[in-house]
């Protein structure tokens, strides 16, 4: 017997805007993969983020509740371990109680970053922030020879004139303070 309910795929993507995605009749950037799922899909024209922050979005789209009701306000915390039972269950805890195999790819930024959160599989990139934690994406290129970089190690980053003029005209004076543990930095 086959199960006869539809598959549910949702792709949240950081920094791709709607503007950008050949589904919503835009041609600045070809994305014929996005397009096909689309087409055969449904696609959300009125919709937009519940917070303007990271965490305290993904911890609302997870559970359907503002940041004011999760207590998820900025990106130093997440959701009480025991919302479950406080009546705020996450949408891939609900699927998988009717028998849906859920799945999370990429960067969640689930605190402490490995928890389940109700996925049964989660293949884990966090971004790179966060180089010290060891990840499936880590691992991925590790055993093809490949590193995860951080910031200023990125062979291909590219920094903005300003950037690279505050970096230059920037000088530290770092200094203890004798006797009490602490650095003073000036400019």
């Amino acid at each position: 017997m086959t199960d006869s309910r539809p598959n549910i795929l949702f792709i949240l993507p950081d920094q791709l805007r709607w503007d950008f995605v050949g589904a919503y009749g835009k041609n600045y950037a070809q994305t014929p993969h996005i397009d096909a799922l689309a087409a055969r899909g449904l696609v959300f024209e009125r919709c937009l983020s519940p917070s303007p922050v990271c965490i305290p979005a993904r911890a609302s789209m997870l559970t359907g509740h503002n940041s004011v009701s999760t207590g998820v306000l900025n990106n130093n915390f997440w959701l009480r371990p025991d919302h479950d039972a406080c009546g705020v269950p996450s949408f891939a805890r609900l699927l998988a109680d009717t028998g849906y195999h859920t799945q999370a790819i990429g960067k969640m930024h689930f605190i402490p970053w490995d928890i389940t959160e109700g996925f049964h599989t989660r293949i884990i990139a966090e971004d790179k922030r966060h180089i010290h934690i060891r990840d499936d994406y880590h691992d991925y290129l590790k055993a093809r020879g490949l590193k995860k970089y951080a910031g200023d190690e990125e062979p291909s980053r590219v920094m903005s004139r300003a950037a690279w003029r505050r970096s230059r005209s920037c000088r530290w004076n770092i200094r203890s303070i004798p006797g009490s543990g602490t650095a003073v930095s000036s400019f």
